[in-house]
């Protein structure tokens, strides 16, 4: 119930922003209600609460560990992806929005100066080089991040370094699109092959949430932007090679369910508590695109009430 009394409806829930990419419009769930939305911002603010815990015991029991040992320590936590939750009437990961690829990196240990928040862009193909950099280990050949060890001990961030993040997602008329984003400074540039003609550029230090296309009224950087992604990458290569990719692993699934394997071992020695159901669900919210989503919830009280 708390989560409820704390969850608002995004202010592009309803999604109808006339320059969404086709990539995007892909991820939409068309008309889903009120309530379903403020349903899973609920879902979403329980889970985060839930993780922030299990966070707060694994680092209380690495320093008990690290301390034991003698040693210096560096504790990190990041996550892979985070989740749009009805902003532009999307739900979970795959989109360049702000509540899916910002996400927290955060770390502690010997070295680090306390307190310090960067805001200059970086980017988990960082961990690999920081990692090594950080314990003394030979640099990773030919790596794509960088190491930020530097900006640990204190120093400033590189405020002039663009960041990039890519995709190559299947398209319901079938074929695989490629679709990539930039981030440079508080610039944040979007785009998906064969559908330039919605290019997006946002400023998201003045607009967080992401509802003024800039495009348009910044030609020259949206220019730039596009002209560096092109330098960057083949995209109709890249949609050919996911597609190599994509037949591969259904060969392989092919095989492993003619061999008969069972998902259920995987679970086996699970804790009971990670087999309850949660005071709030909702799920199987999917749906083809422009059908209306089916779904499935339990356990919440009427919220028009």
């Amino acid at each position: 119930m708390k989560y409820l009394k704390t969850a608002q409806l995004p202010a592009t829930w309803q999604g109808n922003e006339p320059w969404l990419n086709a990539q995007q419009r892909n991820l939409q769930e068309p008309n889903t209600r009120a309530e379903i939305v403020l349903a899973c911002q609920a879902a979403y603010k329980g889970l985060v609460e839930h993780t922030d815990g299990l966070i707060g015991r694994a680092r209380a029991a690495f320093d008990v560990f690290t301390q034991n040992r003698g040693t210096p320590a560096l504790f990190g936590y990041l996550s892979d992806h985070g989740d749009t939750v009805g902003e532009h009437g999307i739900y979970g990961k795959k989109s360049f929005f702000e509540k899916s690829v910002r996400i927290p990196m955060v770390f502690a240990g010997s070295g680090v100066a306390a307190g310090q928040r960067i805001t200059a862009p970086v980017s988990l193909l960082d961990l690999g080089p920081t990692v090594c950099d950080w314990a003394g280990a030979d640099p990773l050949p030919e790596p794509d991040g960088q190491s930020l060890v530097a900006v640990l001990r204190g120093e400033s961030a590189d405020a002039d370094r663009t960041v990039w993040s890519e995709i190559v997602d299947k398209l319901p008329q079938g074929g695989w699109t490629y679709s990539c984003m930039a981030r440079h400074g508080q610039q944040k540039f979007i785009t998906c092959h064969r559908d330039e003609i919605h290019n997006q550029l946002f400023d998201v230090i003045a607009d967080p949430n992401e509802t003024t296309n800039l495009a348009d009224a910044q030609p020259d950087e949206t220019a730039a932007f596009a002209a560096a992604a092109a330098r960057r990458v083949d995209f109709a290569a890249a949609e050919a090679l996911q597609k190599r990719h994509a037949a591969a692993a259904a060969v392989l699934a092919k095989a492993e369910t003619g061999a008969g394997g069972d998902d259920r071992e995987r679970y086996r020695d699970y804790p009971s508590a990670a087999k309850e159901a949660p005071q709030y669900c909702v799920t199987n919210l999917t749906s083809a695109p422009g059908k209306s989503q089916t779904y499935e919830f339990y356990g919440l009280p009427d919220v028009n009430n």
